[in-house]
């Protein structure tokens, strides 16, 4: 695994499997951090534009501008899907200067469906099918989200992701597996925070989170910032998919099987008890 360099360690780190909630906790954290900032005069006029507290690693990353980032204001705040050792080989001047990382986990089934409608709304693909698809209701009618499904059990993740040589995001498997074995090592103070839970208990959750991890964000700026990323849209389209109101049910009765689900659950469930999803 991995290990941290002795820089000054003023970097948040935010890292999870893609569409796990990473780009909606890092604006969250990075706007607290702007917000904590202009409160103690350290982001005036004459910074803005110049530096900024959010950065994202793995596309457009600009080292310098990173670097004015970090010089200029007590902490910034890095996102990125990839593992542990690709962050380090990739972004030394990154992973050295980690002072705190939280980790966005959540469920496979959502991750699985998340993935596939961005695939399709991007690229107008089902990932892991060679097949086409204008859109996700059309992908399920066709029986190619199915395919996809499957697929997804068989590899332990997303077949876009998983392969790709050493700097591929992996499996949703490999994933977890990766950042919580980093975490336990104690090397920096850590969080796993549940998307799942962040959708439905924002302020709470990252109230929690920045007690725990001595962040002395205010709370009318994360308040401010849930508002810029309005979880309300996030709970409204988890609909009822989310959860059964009938406790012998198992999850999306009305978009995969019994047999579909039990699949998944034959393949993620041992995870998803020890990583606590």
């Amino acid at each position: 695994m991995a290990t941290l360099g002795t820089a000054e360690r003023n970097v948040i780190l935010i890292a999870g499997y893609p569409r796990s909630g990473t780009t909606f906790t890092s604006g969250v954290c990075a706007n607290a951090e702007r917000g904590y900032n202009q409160a103690i005069g350290r982001f005036g006029p004459h910074l803005r534009g110049a530096v900024r507290p959010g950065h994202q690693l793995d596309t457009g990353f600009d080292p310098d501008f990173f670097a004015r980032s970090r010089a200029a204001l007590e902490r910034v705040v890095a996102r990125t899907h990839s593992r542990p050792a690709t962050v380090a080989r990739r972004f030394p001047e990154v992973w050295n200067a980690v002072g705190r990382v939280l980790y966005v986990q959540r469920h496979p089934f959502d991750v699985a469906i998340s993935v596939c409608k961005y695939v399709i709304a991007n690229d107008r693909s089902v990932p892991g099918t060679g097949a086409g698809a204008g859109s996700f209701e059309e992908a399920v009618e066709k029986g190619l989200f199915a395919r996809y499904f499957e697929r997804f059990c068989a590899l332990g993740g997303a077949p876009n992701f998983a392969e790709g040589g050493a700097d591929a995001y992996g499996t949703w498997l490999q994933h977890l597996a990766e950042w919580h074995a980093f975490l336990a090592q104690g090397t920096v103070p850590g969080l796993v925070l549940s998307y799942d839970r962040l959708t439905r208990e924002p302020l709470l959750r990252f109230r929690l989170a920045a007690r725990a991890l001595d962040l002395p964000w205010r709370e009318q700026d994360i308040a401010a910032a849930l508002r810029h990323m309005s979880p309300e849209g996030v709970r409204s389209r988890l609909g009822d998919h989310f959860v059964s109101p009938e406790p012998l049910e198992l999850r999306y009765p009305e978009l995969l099987s019994p047999e579909q689900v039990r699949r998944g659950l034959d393949s993620f469930g041992e995870a998803m008890l020890r990583y606590g999803l």
